[in-house]
């Protein structure tokens, strides 16, 4: 502060003690005004912490609403699924989360509101209404007191009237009483004797109203000049502390306020930098990022002429004991099979199955920068306990320490797994082997690797031969024919000498049938072509060896009329000629007759 300062604020107070001593002075008959002006200003304060209050329960109610809107507006994201957000997402997830941190600001500022407002406010109008009593009572004392005195000069004022007025009435008397030759000499002598004693009574009052008068000056002076005007003082210093408490408040509500809006608008700064982010190219690269499968496009399908060479398909073909199943193929698209949850993520098609064992190698990574943190601590605690055995059991942290570094050894080779795995789906260099802590921990080799097309093959593996296995079941009772006629019937030794009865899926078989549709969880075109998975050593021209040209093995004659009743039978009419093309020795056998195949009865044919 500089003495400029001193100087003014000198000058200030000096001007504020004239104007507080001159303030009686100026209203020394405004006493009621006074007593109404401060009424006013405590009634105002009063509306102040209102209004206050107010403005705390619109903030509340406001930041309670906000929160309200973030809960029910807030994405349900997970922990791994929030890195794969689109940018419209995370802009949108910003915006929620920034409503959220908006209404906490409200929050503060109905905080701020109420310990620096409204209970401040409360105190003062406490304080103001018990000073301003106070100074009521003391002002209604000394304005009793003087109008006392006012009160005793009017008294005063007419006994001397009156006893002047008597006076005189009694020398007008006596002056009649003495001209009266009537009156006796007693009755003058009455008189006088009257007129003496009014004159003593008047000089008597006389005095003591004069007295009185001087006394009462006196006091009307105390009372004017030092007694009322301190009290008008007193209600000039209490205006001056309200008021002052009062501005001291406003600035503290808008202090309040300025805060806390550089925050809101730094909220509103982070909505328009997230919206600035979003970016649609970003979006459907990662859209597509997310969504491919690593699948290869399937390859251009040959047209295969039936009655030529077949390709077998592990999904789509049709077994050779199957009757029910349609030989043209399902004209609906074959659904992926459901695979069970594996630790290698092989139920994943490849691209997925990778980001999660590299999302699962971050995960054991921050694993183990945790359990070596561990181990540093309960180390340095066992050095201590050690030297002091006084501050700590060395053998129960002797425990704890060797079952730490088992959980570290158990947490490294789940790293070394997936590490093992990634490198095997990668085509990189496997990684070193850990250093294990625990002299009791061994290392083991993981298993290989599992892909998504091997558990499709051996999932629809083990489809195909239930599916055969109940068509067996189903076609165990042939329909017999309407009359026995063993001459000319076809033989199952006759046509199935090369088959065995304990073979489900004899090497020498083919399935015919029509490459129908295929879906996005196909096997590869290398798994196509048998029911056994080929050597990775294998070539194109052993595929093609594989497949068996299909060639009509005998003719056959229909004895009666068949009619088909399940999908994969054929109906026939006696007397018609029919190509054998199958015969598994299972009661039914697999014909063509004009273009159409299907299965039919043995009992029902017999050869040419």
């Amino acid at each position: 502060m500089t003495s400029e300062d001193t100087h003014n604020d000198t000058e200030q107070y000096e001007h504020n003690g004239s104007v507080a001593q001159n303030f009686g002075l100026e209203l020394w008959d405004q006493y009621d005004e006074m007593v109404r002006y401060t009424d006013q200003g405590v009634e105002y304060i009063k509306k102040y912490a209102q209004f206050a209050k107010e403005r705390i329960e619109l903030e509340n109610m406001f930041a309670r609403k906000m929160k309200e809107m973030m809960k029910k507006n807030m994405p349900k994201y997970t922990k791994q699924s929030g890195s794969d957000l689109f940018t419209y997402q995370k802009a949108f997830t910003v915006a929620v989360h920034e409503v959220g941190d908006e209404a906490n600001q409200h929050e503060r500022i109905a905080e701020s509101l109420t310990a620096n407002v409204y209970k401040p406010l409360l105190q003062l109008q406490h304080d103001k209404e018990a000073e301003k009593r106070n100074i009521q009572n003391e002002g209604t004392t000394v304005r009793t007191k003087h109008e006392q005195n006012i009160q005793q000069l009017d008294r005063m004022k007419r006994r001397y009237e009156d006893s002047h007025r008597d006076a005189i009435q009694a020398k007008l008397n006596l002056e009649k009483v003495e001209y009266n030759p009537k009156v006796t000499k007693d009755a003058v002598d009455k008189a006088r004797l009257l007129v003496t004693t009014k004159d003593r009574t008047l000089a008597e009052n006389k005095d003591q109203y004069q007295l009185f008068i001087d006394k009462f000056n006196k006091s009307q002076k105390e009372h004017y000049y030092k007694q009322m005007p301190l009290v008008f003082e007193k209600f000039f210093k209490m205006e001056q502390s309200r008021v002052a408490r009062v501005k001291f408040l406003q600035e503290q509500l808008v202090e309040g306020l300025r805060h806390v809006f550089p925050i809101i608008n730094t909220c509103y700064d982070n909505i328009l930098d997230s919206g600035k982010q979003i970016s649609s190219d970003k979006d459907l690269i990662q859209f597509m990022e997310q969504k491919k499968s690593g699948f290869p496009i399937p390859e251009d399908r040959e047209f295969l002429e039936y009655g030529t060479t077949a390709t077998p398909n592990l999904q789509l073909g049709i077994s050779k004991t199957s009757k029910k199943r349609n030989i043209f193929g399902n004209p609906k698209k074959p659904a992926a099979p459901k695979l069970d949850e594996a630790d290698d993520y092989s139920h994943l098609p490849p691209n997925p199955q990778k980001k999660m064992i590299n999302d699962r190698i971050e995960a054991i990574q921050r694993e183990v920068s945790q359990n070596e943190a561990s181990l540093n601590a309960i180390k340095h605690m066992l050095d201590i306990y050690e030297k002091n055995p006084a501050l700590g059991n060395v053998r129960q942290t002797q425990e704890q320490y060797a079952e730490e570094k088992k959980n570290g050894d158990q947490i490294k080779l789940d790293l070394y797994k997936f590490q093992i795995w990634h490198s095997q789906l990668e085509g990189t260099t496997p990684p070193n082997k850990p250093e294990l802590l625990d002299a009791n921990s061994r290392i083991s080799e993981p298993p290989a690797v599992t892909t998504y097309e091997d558990r499709l093959i051996v999932i629809q593996r083990h489809e195909l031969q239930k599916q055969n296995t109940k068509a067996k079941t189903q076609r165990s009772t042939v329909p017999r024919p309407p009359h026995a006629r063993g001459a000319g019937r076809i033989s199952t030794a006759d046509t199935d000498s090369d088959f065995s009865d304990d073979e489900e899926t004899p090497q020498n078989s083919t399935h015919y049938h029509t490459p129908g549709p295929s879906s996005t969880t196909s096997l590869p075109t290398s798994y196509q072509t048998s029911y056994q998975q080929p050597d990775e050593a294998s070539t194109e021209s052993d595929k093609s060896a594989s497949m068996e040209a299909v060639h009509p093995i005998g003719r056959v004659r229909a004895l009666y009329d068949f009619s088909a009743s399940s999908d994969g039978e054929l109906s026939i009419s006696a007397g018609k000629e029919m190509m054998l093309l199958e015969n598994d020795g299972s009661g039914w056998i697999y014909v063509e007759l004009n273009g159409s195949k299907g299965f039919v009865p043995l009992s029902y044919v017999e050869t040419m």
